[in-house]
Parts: structure tokens; C-alpha cells; sequence
């Protein structure tokens, strides 16, 4: 039993800190009107250093988790029926080690780097989100705007099922979402509201079965 909580601590430690990856394209403005043929590249980068219970509902103490996190973003805008549509393309990197003070679960320190879970997002204007060149976009005034999107995570990060500590999920995750937002003066009110669809993972922790019912959830911002 100890070792499997163990690997289940550490799956789930993981789990949490990569998952904020996968909200780069949820952030203030993100969701706004571009001109058309453009073309985006973000690069990001996050620090972890944790010893702290990740889950609290696991009977461990003494979990140490590090990890340098890079991700590359890229974004393409362009028109579809006169609304504005965009692509991206985002991959994750990870570079992370993890110990237990307890040796009951293991001892010494577990190390894994690789690339993580590469996710596919496709973004269409429903209104107030107008196909405009960078010509008609200097002269548009934003208005109240509702964009639909769709995420698509592959499994496609380093995994192993053999390994206490993994980059990759082995699953594929489908995250359909509605974003909302409308200028108040000079700022923004903004309201996303998301449903995240989560794959099987059939080898979990050796030849275990992973399953996870849909998570929901729905975030607001002011900028």
C-alpha cells in the first residue's frame, strides 16, 4: 500500500502542476479580436518548489517536489465566414525530481525530464469578434464579443508506466469553451466558462485503469 499511495502522490503532484499549462490561452484578454494573418510565438517559463502535502486527502508527509516548466506557444489568427478564428499549438517541457523525507515510500530522489502533452486549440468568433486586416483592425472599436474554443490535449508527453514520476498523462483530454467578455471604458470584464473531458488512461501505474468523470469549471476576469 505505501508505495502505491506513493506513486499515486507523485502522479497527482505532477497532474497539479502541469495542469496550469494547459490554461495559458484562459488568461486576461486572451480571447479579444485580432487582426487576420497573424502570426504569434509566447514562450513562458515557472519555477515549482513544494513541500508541502500536495493532495491532502493521501496519508504522506514530507513530499518534495521540483520542477523548472517551459512551455512554447504559438498562434496563428484568420477569418471564417467573416469572423475572426485562430489556431494554436502549444508544448510543454518539464524538467522535475521528487523525494519523500519517509523512506517507507521511497528512498532517494526520482528524477524525469522530457516533453510533456502536446494540446491543439482552435478558437471562432460567435460575435463581436469581426475578420479585420491589420488596416480595419487600427480603426475598429472592440464591442461586447463571445468566442467558442476547443482544446485537445494528445498523449503525446513522455510516459512510462513503469516510472513513479511521469511528464505525460497518457490519456487524451477534450476541453470545449465558451468566452465572454465586454468593455467597460478603458477595462474589460471577461467570463470563461469551460467543461474539461477526460480520456482513459490504461496504463496507469503499471496496468491499472485511470478514469476521471468531466471537471467543470468557470473563471472571471477584470483588466
Amino acid at each position: 500500500m505505501g508505495a502505491s499511495t506513493a506513486r499515486k502522490a507523485s502522479f497527482t503532484a505532477l497532474t497539479l502542476i502541469l495542469t496550469p499549462l494547459a490554461g495559458w490561452a484562459d488568461n486576461a484578454r486572451d480571447w479579444q479580436n485580432t487582426p487576420t494573418d497573424l502570426n504569434m510565438l509566447f514562450g513562458y517559463y515557472n519555477r515549482v518548489d513544494s513541500n508541502t502535502p500536495i493532495d491532502t486527502s493521501l496519508p504522506i508527509d514530507g513530499l518534495s517536489l521540483n520542477a523548472d516548466l517551459y512551455i512554447l506557444r504559438y498562434a496563428r489568427s484568420f477569418g471564417i465566414d467573416g469572423r475572426n478564428s485562430a489556431f494554436e499549438i502549444l508544448q510543454p517541457y518539464a524538467d522535475l525530481s521528487a523525494s519523500f523525507d519517509n523512506a517507507r515510500y521511497f528512498t532517494g530522489t526520482k528524477h524525469n525530464g522530457g516533453m510533456g502533452d502536446t494540446q491543439l486549440v482552435f478558437a471562432h468568433n460567435i460575435f463581436g469578434g469581426p475578420a479585420l486586416s491589420k488596416e480595419e483592425f487600427a480603426k475598429w472599436t472592440p464591442e461586447t464579443f463571445l468566442t467558442a474554443a476547443l482544446t485537445v490535449t494528445t498523449p503525446t508527453g513522455d510516459y512510462d508506466k513503469n516510472r513513479v514520476i511521469n511528464i505525460g498523462a497518457n490519456r487524451w483530454v477534450y476541453k470545449p469553451e465558451l468566452g465572454f467578455g465586454t468593455p467597460i471604458g478603458p477595462t474589460w470584464l471577461e467570463i470563461n466558462t469551460m467543461v474539461s473531458l477526460f480520456g482513459s488512461n490504461d496504463e496507469y501505474q503499471g496496468n491499472s485503469k485511470l478514469e476521471q468523470k468531466p471537471l467543470y469549471a468557470i473563471e472571471g476576469h477584470y483588466s
